[in-house]
């Protein structure tokens, strides 16, 4: 019995980039004891080096997004990226906190926004208790695609590609957008969310 040769779909150019970064770093090559310098010694060979650097974000993303403790990354030591992802922690919790709020105020309940975030209903009751004083200072800026995000997150046919046309006619009046608008921000979620 013979099988059908199987069809490999190509990937999407931003896919494609993404899982071929470190072949067009800087770095490549490069003797790797220049990026893990010792206690004391000085980072700035590496610096140089991803000065010129043609990848350096999705370099210090990786590092950042895949918790690497040690060495330099996109240009960063490990205490640079610590306070830069502590910093990013706190304006991506506030994001979703506002999230929540809209998704809230757009008639979701805590059950259904909980199973769109991950969070049991209690954290969600938390998020929406929270005084807007004691959240934190960064204030990242609310944008319409935020809130369609937020109330397409939250909806029960999230994810569900033949479904998001509907979806986006339907949610684009409360983020205030055209439904074309609306649309092409979905499937660019989706993209990405599958990439």
């Amino acid at each position: 019995m013979t099988a059908r040769t199987p069809r490999h779909r190509s990937l999407a150019a931003p896919a494609r980039f993404a899982a071929r970064w470190r072949e067009l770093a800087a770095c490549r090559g490069t003797d790797l004891e220049v990026f893990f310098p010792g206690r004391g010694e000085s980072a700035g060979p590496a610096r140089q080096v991803c000065a010129a650097c043609p990848v350096r974000q999705p370099c210090l993303d990786y590092a950042i997004t895949n918790r690497i403790a040690h060495g330099v990354w996109g240009g960063l030591t490990e205490r640079e990226r610590r306070a830069l992802r502590s910093r990013w922690v706190r304006a991506s919790r506030l994001e979703r906190d506002e999230a929540i709020a809209a998704a809230s105020a757009a008639g979701y309940t805590k059950a259904s926004i909980g199973r769109a975030f991950g969070l049991a209903r209690t954290s969600v009751s938390r998020a929406l208790s929270r005084e807007p004083d004691r959240r934190p200072s960064i204030e990242p800026p609310r944008t319409k695609r935020a809130v369609l995000l937020a109330l397409y997150r939250a909806h029960p046919g999230y994810g569900d590609r033949s479904t998001a046309s509907r979806i986006a006619a339907e949610l684009a009046p409360q983020a205030g957008l055209q439904a074309e608008t609306a649309r092409s921000y979905l499937y660019a979620e989706l993209d990405g969310r599958t990439s």
